[in-house]
């Protein structure tokens, strides 16, 4: 018996969109989630994604600066685990907010 029926399909992180998946406009970002600047970005695209809805979709992509900040790559992996259960968008907004915590965290390495 075989087990081809049971295969899951792995989502690539550049194929997660957010927003209207027909959207014209496309909104890339190349980030990681200890970065001030990306959480920063963060508001702003939830902002713009609020003011055009329907007209872009946003694309993040995971760049963790690993030799900067030892947890960034651990909370990629998580946002990718996330996109497998279509809850990419609701790990990737709740990762800014520990911002501090992984931080201070990274601060006694």
């Amino acid at each position: 018996m075989s087990n081809r029926n049971n295969i899951a399909e792995i989502i690539p992180p550049k194929k997660a969109f957010v927003g209207d998946l027909e959207a014209p406009l496309v909104l890339m970002e190349f980030g990681e989630y200890e970065n001030e600047g990306c959480a920063k970005a963060n508001d702003v695209v939830k902002k713009l994604l609020k003011q055009f809805q329907g007209e872009i979709k946003f694309n993040f992509r995971h760049f963790p600066l690993i030799q900067f900040h030892q947890r960034s790559h651990k909370a990629s992996e998580a946002a990718v685990a996330a996109l497998q259960e279509g809850k990419f968008w609701e790990k990737h907004i709740m990762h800014f907010p520990e911002l501090a915590f992984l931080k201070c965290r990274n601060s006694s390495l």
